[in-house]
């Protein structure tokens, strides 16, 4: 029987199965295998798999459970698994990544037979061979026991890629190597119009080792790598730090298990954390018998771990006479990281506690901040908490042992830290050993590149960590202009019952959904101001609706500030924890133009002192910001920084209107779906090469009025931008402001006056009606009341601009005055 897969999505012929099938082959199910490498892992604990058509090379590593592997993993398919377990995430979310690590399980030899000569492993027995393409080889070793520390794995790894089994490539907890019922689709293994086959040719579940005799059957070197000098532009060096008089890494291989291999009473893995060896007063068991005794590694309950004979004399020798024996110190049975604090150089203790806190893999600094990346029960949504006190103390508790200089028995001893040293820790600023985060994105991203990252985790490139489950994003590889229109068309179905003033207004509404999509990508963007003239017309609606496009998790709910000061203490207070979108609901007056709100609006970061403290603190502001409330307009310099959508249902009553549907349920219920749709029109019209339309530019957002502005023109909607424009013409002040330039200039021409020869009212300068009530207008007070400084702050503010032909220029007085005169453009020069 001939069974043909058509493959034209990847522009490959049909595969021809018949062709493929070769009885050399060891016939063994992709679940059988599976099963025996991942054995009895705990609750919570998965193995993962991903599956790719055609050519490999093609998309992203999409991991999944391990579980029904026969209906995910298809033998068209190259099939792939990961050579790690690792621990779900919260409702069941798969992440191959490092954060979530909880084992290494196997050992993989790529390009055996081709770059790696076979000879090169010795009498090394695998526990499975697999042809992978024409005469080259995948070689696996499954561990016994697993290891569970990452930097065990990257010392085994580094000693293998050092000896030249390995491309220098194949490393990380996180690796992917080859399951045997599968395709090999790279184009370059194609033959007669068919992809390889990969074949199992040999299989030995029972063939397991430790780490430790696998190195000594390679003689692999596990020692950390000698230190290179790197020039000052290359990427900080990746190799093992060797320790110095202050710091001493943790081991790579237990000390205890190490000294027990050496004086050979060491007997193998038993499974959780216990070894079975040889007692070491095996002489006093009856008839000599050497069984029963079994040495317990460190645990959370028995730090140093323990020791157990199951013979007469089991209460005589516990752990600590174990360790006499073997000459370890109780501080290097705990196998962690050791520092000396009392040493005096100071400097060397940070260093060292650094180096510790990067120990977990969860740590990361945000503008100076030590921070973790965390999972609320509500919502389940990824946030950024700063950590406390007591969190650095129990991570570097945990982590290392703290060593003081005991004069009494003239060696060091374990000790506490205090807490100077951890307030130097957490002031120190600067984390050279902490990957540092800028942001969190709650769905795919764009990179700088504009490239589209639909990997969870953290991003090296942008310092992003993102938490979502990439196969709830459909979002095309390279979408056409037609997949543009038909995500257009689902965002204009979510919000076709919203009454918008213009269809300029709706073109806005849709710019805010696109930028909430990619907000996270987007270094500044403007804010929306959703207004109406009547309550009950869906503003706060629509803002819940667009902050779903940045994260599902409730947005930041705040209060419009009333002052400066106020205002000040909300960008740092908003910002500190990272929220996906703020929201101003239900503001009672206008956009105020306050200093921190329009840099928080035109800037990637804000600094402040932290409220409570003396400590200053910066924090990033990429978040969709909203305003809502009834005729509420941005004033002033805030007329360039926040886009207007207005709502005019056609109604008296509008809190009386029906909706036939519910546009947030549908939104929170289908946010994937909605988000991708965004997404796609960005791809779309970044794929067409990002067309301009022949509109003005908005230089403060160049990439907003990119990606959320011009993508909209380009599928035929109005200038989502124009309102920017429009309040720019239309701020009341500086309408004002030009009022008092046309009387100022009817009445005394071009003459030069100073602010108190204006004011003056000996001077009689103000004498014109017209002229002193729109001065009056401008300032909000009478005449007699207007303050010198003030206005002149004013003119200030206006130097230079240009209303009805007219220019208000600064002229230099002499002895230090300034002054002022309105001149006619025509007549400038």
């Amino acid at each position: 029987m001939r069974i043909f897969i058509m493959s034209a999505a990847h522009n490959l012929p049909e595969i021809d199965f018949s062709k493929l099938l070769n009885t050399e082959a060891i016939k063994l199910s992709n679940a059988n295998f599976i099963n025996n490498i991942f054995t009895e892992l705990p609750e919570g604990v998965i193995s993962t798999i991903c599956t790719k058509p055609g050519d490999p090379g093609n998309g992203g590593w999409f991991a999944q459970n391990g579980d029904d592997i026969a209906t995910k993993c298809l033998p068209k398919n190259n099939n792939y698994f990961n050579c790690s377990s690792f621990r779900a995430g919260e409702g069941g979310g798969v992440y191959a990544r490092k954060e979530n690590f909880h084992a290494y399980h196997t050992v993989v030899f790529d390009d055996v037979g081709t770059k790696v000569p076979r000879g090169a492993l010795g009498e090394l027995k695998p526990s499975w061979e697999l042809e992978t393409s024409t005469g080259n080889y995948q070689v696996g070793i499954i561990l016994d026991p697993p290891l569970t520390d990452a930097a065990q794995v990257k010392a085994l790894q580094d000693a293998i890629i050092a000896k030249g089994l390995c491309d220098p490539g194949a490393n990380g907890v996180a690796r992917w190597a080859r399951l045997p019922e599968a395709i090999n689709g790279k184009p370059k293994y194609m033959k007669d119009n068919q992809p390889f086959r990969c074949k199992l040719t040999a299989w030995n579940p029972d063939v397991r080792m430790s780490m430790e005799a696998l190195a000594k059957a390679l003689d692999l070197n596990l020692a950390p790598a000698p230190k290179r000098t790197l020039a000052p532009a290359a990427q900080k060096a990746t190799t093992a730090f060797e320790g110095n008089a202050v710091y001493s890494p943790k081991p790579v291989v237990n000390p205890v298990i190490a000294a027990l291999m050496e004086k050979g009473w060491y007997k193998g893995h038993a499974g959780e954390g216990r070894h079975d060896i040889s007692c070491p007063w095996v002489s006093e068991h009856t008839d000599q018998i050497d069984n029963g005794s079994t040495y317990f590694e460190p645990s959370f309950d028995f730090p140093e771990g323990g020791f157990k004979c199951h013979h007469s004399h089991g209460d005589k020798y516990k752990l600590r006479q174990l360790l006499a024996e073997l000459k370890i110190s109780s501080a290097a049975a705990r196998c962690k990281a050791m520092v000396k604090m009392d040493t005096g150089d100071q400097y060397l203790v940070n260093d060292a506690m650094q180096r510790i806190l990067a120990a977990p893999g969860d740590i990361y600094h945000a503008e100076g901040q030590l921070v973790r990346v965390t999972k609320s029960a509500f919502g389940k949504a990824a946030s950024v908490k700063p950590l406390a006190q007591i969190e650095v103390l129990d991570i570097l508790s945990e982590h290392a042992v703290w060593l003081k200089y005991d004069a009494r028995s003239k060696g060091y001893k374990s000790c506490g830290l205090d807490d100077r040293l951890i307030r130097m820790v957490m002031q120190a600023g600067n984390y050279p050993y902490l990957p540092q985060l800028n942001c969190l994105a709650h769905q795919p991203f764009l990179r700088p590149d504009r490239s589209l990252v639909m990997a969870p985790g953290y991003d090296v490139q942008t310092g992003i960590y993102a938490d979502f489950d990439p196969a709830l994003f459909p979002v095309p590889d390279a979408p056409t202009r037609d997949d543009a229109m038909q995500a257009m068309g689902v965002l204009e179905r979510l919000l076709c019952e919203f009454h918008f003033a213009s269809q300029e207004d709706k073109a806005a509404a849709y710019s805010m959904l696109l930028t909430g999509a990619i907000r996270s990508g987007l270094p500044v963007a403007p804010a929306f101001n959703i207004t109406a003239s009547n309550m009950g017309t869906g503003k706060s609606l629509l803002a819940q609706i667009a902050a779903l496009f940045a994260g599902a998790a409730p947005p930041f709910m705040g209060t419009y500030p009333t002052s400066q000061d106020e205002a000040r203490k909300l960008t740092t207070s908003a910002f500190r924890d990272q929220p996906h979108s703020i929201i101003f609901d239900d503001m009672k007056r206008d956009w105020i133009p306050y200093g921190p709100l329009n840099k928080m609006l035109t800037s990637e970061t804000v600094s402040d002192r932290l409220l409570g403290s003396s400590r200053n603190v910066t924090v990033n502001t990429r978040a969709l910001i909203i305003g809502t409330g009834n005729n509420i307009a941005p004033i002033d310099d805030m007329a360039r920084r926040v886009v207007t959508i207005r709502i005019e249902p056609a109604s008296e009553t509008p809190s009386t209107l029906v909706y036939q549907g519910t546009p947030l349920k549908t939104t929170k219920q289908n946010r994937e779906k909605y988000v991708s749709a965004a997404l796609t029109i960005v791809r779309a019209y970044i794929a067409a090469g990002t067309p301009q339309a022949d509109v003005s530019s908005i230089a403060t957002y160049d990439d907003w009025n990119m990606l959320c502005r011009h993508s909209l023109i380009w599928l035929g909607k109005p200038d989502p931008a124009q309102s920017l424009f429009n309040q720019l013409k239309e701020d009341p002040e500086r309408q004002l402001f030009g009022l008092v330039m046309q009387h100022w200039h009817e009445q005394h021409g071009s003459s030069t006056k100073t602010v108190r020869e204006i004011l003056e009212p000996s001077h009689n300068y103000l004498s014109n009606d017209a002229l002193s009530n729109a001065l009056e207008d401008l300032m909000g007070t009478n005449l007699n009341e207007i303050n010198r400084t003030k206005f002149g702050q004013m003119l200030g503010r206006h130097r230079g601009q240009v209303m009805h032909g007219l220019k208000i220029e600064q002229v230099n007085a002499g002895k230090g005055r300034t002054a002022w005169r309105v001149i006619e453009i025509a007549n400038e020069n």
